[in-house]
């Protein structure tokens, strides 16, 4: 389990196209496989 800061983390939130707040994001080989906002 990662939490990121959003704020701090500009440049992550827009790559992973994080629209709300919180949002959990599971992955598996480096890809998402399930995003809940």
């Amino acid at each position: 389990c990662v939490a990121i800061d959003a704020v701090v983390e500009d440049d992550l939130v827009a790559a992973l196209k994080i629209s709300t707040f919180p949002e959990l994001l599971f992955t598996k080989a480096g890809k998402i496989f399930y995003r809940q906002t």
